[in-house]
């Protein structure tokens, strides 16, 4: 075992990381944020247009900021998840330490189209840090004290199934919302605009309405895409890398996001057997530069 002590990662500090896309907290938040906001909007219609009519118009106005709201969010997380970024063909090679199935998310398996790539968490060797650093970047590190801290990088699996659950949930998403404005308008029809309360009772009978027509549109969709995508080759699988405690090497498209470098995609994997070392928890660069050194990676090492 042989540590580094001219120098330690350019890690993020303990109490931060770089950030996520947490994806349901954010569509949570738009669906809430939406649904107050036409319900506003929609009561100022109903009371300014007085009778059905004015509810009719406010329940539109409700189901669209709620559908436009959520598309909005998903759509661009779509842009993220379902296109290429711009990098140069790279590899690093070290010891997995996690790995984060798509759809493996307990949300993913009710709404699949918020589902994103399988995710592997490499601690790369020292040989590497150089690499995932270069133009002033941070890495994830495993916050070992002094010469034992690690940096790790996130590599991303293309898997098809992902982008195909997105795309029929903006469908469904879509569909559902047509289905949800007819819906309600003809719920808040049924109940009526006689008094100021029963006007806003259909207001927010309508509201529920909609909403739920939308999210159901979106499920179907979303499911219906995955099936779809169920034929399409798995890199992760074939990629043969999917064990914790796996010494690899991965080559791919190494691409900057904000401050942090990520492997988006990886394209070839190659494995090396499990790393012997029993300081595993975590795992530390200074055992894995010994059972993985420079030439011994697969000619990674001789790639920039």
């Amino acid at each position: 075992m042989v540590c580094r002590y001219d120098r330690t990662p350019n890690c993020y500090p303990p109490t931060t990381e770089p950030e996520g896309h947490g994806t349901y907290t954010n569509v949570a938040v738009a669906f809430t944020e939406a649904a107050l906001v036409g319900f506003l909007v929609g009561t100022a219609l109903a009371l300014a247009i007085p009778g059905v009519g004015g509810v009719l118009i406010g329940v539109f106005s409700v189901g669209f900021m709620a559908v436009f709201a959520v598309y909005s969010l998903i759509s661009g997380e779509g842009r993220v998840k379902c296109n290429a970024m711009e990098g140069t063909p790279s590899c690093v090679a070290g010891v997995i330490t996690r790995i984060e199935r798509s759809f493996s998310e307990t949300g993913d398996g009710i709404f699949p189209f918020l589902a994103w790539h399988n995710l592997v968490h490499v601690l790369v060797t020292s040989y590497y840090w150089e690499r995932l650093e270069e133009g002033g970047c941070r890495v994830l590190c495993t916050q070992e004290g002094a010469e034992r801290n690690s940096a790790l990088v996130q590599c991303f699996f293309y898997d098809p199934r992902v982008c195909s659950a997105y795309n029929g949930g903006v469908v469904g998403l879509a569909v559902g919302a047509i289905v949800g404005v007819i819906a309600g308008i003809a719920v808040a029809a049924a109940i009526g605009c006689a008094t100021l309360i029963l006007c806003l009772l259909a207001l927010l009978a309508a509201i529920i309405v909609a909403i739920i027509c939308a999210i159901l549109g979106a499920i179907a969709g979303g499911h219906a895409g995955k099936a779809a995508g169920e034929d399409e080759p798995d890199v992760f699988e074939e990629a043969g890398a999917n064990t914790v405690g796996e010494l690899v090497t991965f080559w791919g498209n190494l691409a900057r996001v904000g401050d942090q470098k990520i492997f988006w995609f990886v394209d070839e994997a190659a494995t090396h057997g499990m790393a012997a070392t029993t300081q595993n928890n975590p795992y530390c660069y200074c055992e894995i530069d010994d059972e993985l050194p420079v030439g011994a990676d697969g000619g990674c090492s001789e790639i920039y």
